[in-house]
Formats: structure tokens, C-alpha cells, sequence
């Protein structure tokens, strides 16, 4: 059940804080809920979403997306079965749309899908504590959460773990290892709670969705904020939980694998330190830009990742603005290029790092360059960094080189594949013998009774044709005593072949 909540309850670096010990809730009311019914339901799902769901267990999560024809983003669904319907959870303004066309991709397959938003509230939860004690699909004893495998046909509650930042079973990465990863404490859980109940534990705290925003941003976490019409799942990194790379078709699946074996994203996500000074906060949706040092920003970028060469794009995508154009010399407070090199997709205010943000950029761009984030073009920024833009810098989450953790080693001295003359293909097949020398062969004269001519065949039966004459060799005449205009050669290892018009 879908509701409008305030972004904050007065309070929102607290309930950041609440949120990460434990104390705290968010009523999602942002997300929606379709309900897949039937015998077929997992077999089915299987064939459309990007993940192996042919197998998931009841209680177990998983995620997974709908891509279309070329690899875009379409949906990203939270998948929680309870052994009898399987549920998905998505943006509310997508399940409508979402399930209109799940429906139709139904053909033979004996399964119903149903908008069931209106029968349910999610609530999220996350912090070290909660997680130690809710598994997937599993609960507190006693708790409102405490009916999982039980939901079923609307009964009860569930409740899906999220996957973040872990690699799963045929998954992959761009960024950096578990263990490593910004979001290595990141623990949210969605809870589905039916009907009017709001799911808010007594004694819990509430909070809103800036506050959860703000811990997924730090976390690096991909939402549906960052998925436009042509985001593709290598560019955010949403190979590590929604991407499975060894099951069957999917729609999408030839754009998935050609990027990850031997293509590049034109694009790559990337964590803002935002110039907190103006205290602004840029709006999701401003462009960035390439700019000199414009104003401080205290905190560095910890990574330091090369820009390699190569920057192709075997992609079918769209590549956005290159970010190679030089440097502009007008001011060390201007931008180098009035084209944006990216787009802003999250922002907020970080209980710990202050202004924080996700952008979608430029994969070429320097992992070092300063960025600006605002809404002016070039000639709109003035001496006063604040009044045009904000400046910001990187931290790498999908690298430069846009290759994955388990990209396929290149192969090394490995010729290309020859290419050969159609004629001289016809005549292969024809004889069944490889030849040497690829020359055009003309139409030859008739050689006697019974002996075949024409384009690229032998004048006598089972002689391959298309290779010069060995040195030496002595030609054949013809059953007419004369020796023919396309001759025939008789070589020393006694093949016949045919060569191109005698002059």
C-alpha cells in the first residue's frame, strides 16, 4: 500500500544514525508490489529477469532486472518467493507499467501476475544489529517480521534481505571486493506488511526517505535513481546482485555478455565529495561538467585509477559527451568544456561525509579530474565557483578501464581470420583441396567432349582449381591436341590446377 511520508521527521541526521543502530524505520511508500501466482511462476520469470530465479527457494532473495532488446534497464525488482507466489518489489510508479507487460509475455505459461500494491506497505530497515539477526526470509521471534515462509496469498509478512555489496552465484564486479566496499556495512531489509498496518515496531523510531537516501548513496548502492533510458547494468555496477551471467536467455542477454567479454560502458558511476561549502545541495538531474580546482574540497579522492587509451565503445549505445576536450585557459575557476560530461542521479546530506552524491559520467573522463556540478553552461560561471556550480571529486566505483573483476583475458598473437575470395571459396568446395594463390578465374573454354567449363572449375574430372603452375611444369593439351587458353598445368606433385586466361 502506497502513501505519501514526509522526506523527514525533523530530525534527519538522527534518524541516519537510528537507522544504522537499529532503531529506526522508513515506510516506503515510494515502493510498489506485483504478485506472481502459478505453477510455472519461477520457470517463467526466468526466461525475462536478468537473474536465476529458476530454483529460489521459498524465503530466499534475490534481485533482478528487466532489460530490453539492447541491454537498457527497463525495472529493477527485489524477488522474495514464499513458495506459493513470488513478489517483486519496484518503484510505484513503474508496477503498473511493469506488470502490463509481464502479462503479456505470459503466451502458454501457466502463471498470473497481478498489481498488488494496494494490499501492502513496505518498510525498510537497516544497521549491523538488525542484520545480525534477520537472515533471508527469516525473523526475530516474536517480532511482526516473525512469519516469513508463512506469507503467503496475502497472509502474514515477508521480509527480503538485500544482496549489497556481496558478489552472487554467476555474478560479477566492476568495483572493489566485498570487504573493501563502501558498503560492506550496508544491511537493509524490506519488509512486507499487509493491509493497513503500517509495520513501525513500537519503541521504533520513524524516519525518512532522505535519511535512507542518504546511507544508500554512501553505500553506493544503484537505485532506480540512477536508471535512465540508456543506463546499462555494467555502468552501475549492478552485475555484483542482479545480473546472473550463466543461466539462459533473457531478453537483453546478447548486449549483457558482449559488454562484459569484450566491450566497455561508455558510461561509469561514480561517488561525489560535494563542495560543502555554499551549503547547497545540488538537485538530482544537474549536469557535471569538467573544471579546474574551484574552490576547496577538503576531503581527497582515495583512488587513483589510470585513464587507459582505449577508450572504444563495441557497446550499441549511445556514448555520451567526450570529456577530451582541452583545458580552458580564460580562469582556473572556469569549466574546460560547456558540454556536459555526465548527469547528477542522487544527492543528500551524509550524517558523517556531509554533501554526498551519485553520478553517471563520462567513462573516459580522468579518474583525477575536478568536477563541477550545477546548472550553467560554460560562459554562465563566473569568478565565484558557488554562484555556477559546485565542485566536487571522485571516488571510483566502476573503473576507467570499464572492465570487470572476471573480464576474459585477452588473447595474445592470435592472427585474424583469413578472408577468402568467393571464386576461390566456390572452388574449395568444389574440389575439396586448399589452394595456394587466391587469382581471379575467368570463364574457360571447352576442352573436349565430355569435360566441364566455367568459372573456377578444373578441365579435367577432380582437378582443384585456383593455384599457379610450379616452376617447371609442363602443360597438358587438350584432347584436341592444342593447348587451351586457360591452361592446365600438370605440377610435380601431379595435381591439376587451373590458372587465370592465358595472355
Amino acid at each position: 500500500m502506497t502513501s505519501v511520508q514526509p522526506p523527514h521527521f525533523g530530525d534527519l541526521l538522527g534518524e541516519q544514525r537510528a537507522l544504522l543502530a537499529g532503531r529506526a524505520a522508513v515506510e516506503c511508500g515510494w515502493l510498489g508490489v506485483a504478485r506472481v501466482t502459478g505453477p510455472d511462476r519461477l520457470t517463467w520469470l526466468n526466461n525475462v529477469v536478468t537473474q536465476d530465479v529458476s530454483a529460489l527457494a521459498p524465503g530466499t532473495s534475490a534481485e533482478a532486472l528487466i532489460l530490453n532488446p539492447q541491454g537498457y534497464v527497463q525495472y529493477a525488482c527485489a524477488a522474495l518467493d514464499d513458495g506459493e507466489s513470488t513478489w517483486l518489489i519496484t518503484e510505484a510508479g513503474g508496477v503498473t507499467e511493469m506488470v502490463t507487460w509481464l502479462d503479456s509475455m505470459r503466451f502458454a505459461a501457466d502463471v498470473r501476475v497481478q498489481d498488488a500494491s494496494a494490499e501492502f506497505a513496505v518498510v525498510a530497515r537497516c544497521g549491523a544489529d538488525r542484520a545480525a539477526v534477520i537472515q533471508p526470509g527469516l525473523c526475530e521471534p516474536g517480532s511482526r517480521e516473525d512469519v516469513a515462509i508463512q506469507g503467503r496469498n496475502g497472509q502474514g509478512t515477508l521480509v527480503w534481505t538485500d544482496p549489497w555489496p556481496g558478489v552472487v552465484a554467476g555474478g560479477t564486479r566492476y568495483g572493489p571486493d566485498s570487504a573493501e566496499h563502501s558498503g560492506r556495512d550496508w544491511n537493509l531489509t524490506l519488509t512486507l506488511h499487509p493491509g493497513e498496518d503500517a509495520g513501525i515496531n513500537d519503541g521504533e523510531q520513524q524516519a525518512g526517505r532522505w535519511a535512507l537516501d542518504a546511507l544508500r548513496i554512501a553505500a553506493w548502492r544503484p537505485s532506480a535513481a540512477e536508471v535512465d533510458h540508456r543506463t546499462l547494468p555494467h555502468e552501475v555496477d549492478w552485475l555484483r546482485t542482479a545480473v546472473h551471467l550463466n543461466k539462459g536467455c533473457y531478453r537483453g542477454q546478447e548486449a549483457v555478455a558482449r559488454i562484459h567479454n569484450v566491450g566497455r560502458p561508455p558510461r561509469r558511476l561514480v561517488f561525489l565529495h560535494l563542495d560543502g561549502s555554499g551549503h547547497e545541495l545540488p538537485e538530482p538531474g544537474s549536469p557535471v561538467f569538467l573544471a579546474d580546482a574551484v574552490g576547496p574540497v577538503e576531503v581527497p579522492n582515495p583512488t587513483d585509477v589510470s585513464n587507459p587509451t582505449d577508450v572504444s565503445n563495441p557497446a550499441d549505445a549511445p556514448n555520451p559527451a567526450d570529456a577530451s576536450n582541452p583545458a580552458d585557459t580564460a580562469g582556473p575557476d572556469r569549466l574546460r568544456s560547456g558540454t556536459p560530461i555526465g548527469t547528477l542521479t542522487s544527492s543528500a546530506w551524509h550524517h558523517e561525509l556531509g554533501p554526498i552524491g551519485l553520478a553517471a559520467i563520462s567513462r573516459n573522463t580522468p579518474a583525477d579530474a575536478p568536477l563541477v556540478v550545477g546548472n550553467g553552461m560554460r560562459d554562465q560561471m563566473d569568478s565565484d565557483a558557488n554562484s555556477g556550480g559546485i565542485a566536487a571529486t571522485q571516488e571510483i566505483i566502476v573503473p576507467v578501464s570499464g572492465e570487470s573483476a572476471t573480464r576474459p583475458a585477452a588473447r595474445l598473437n592470435v592472427p585474424p581470420p583469413r578472408r577468402v575470395p568467393q571464386r576461390q571459396a566456390m572452388s574449395l568446395m568444389g574440389a575439396g583441396q586448399p589452394s595456394t594463390t587466391a587469382q581471379p578465374s575467368t570463364t574457360a573454354q571447352p576442352t573436349g567432349p565430355g569435360q566441364p567449363s566455367g568459372p573456377g572449375q578444373a578441365f579435367g574430372p577432380g582437378k582443384p582449381s585456383g593455384t599457379a603452375p610450379s616452376p617447371g611444369s609442363t602443360p597438358i593439351p587438350s584432347s584436341s591436341g592444342k593447348t587451351p587458353s586457360a591452361a592446365t598445368h600438370r605440377s610435380a606433385g601431379g595435381r591439376g590446377v587451373t590458372i587465370g586466361r592465358a595472355p
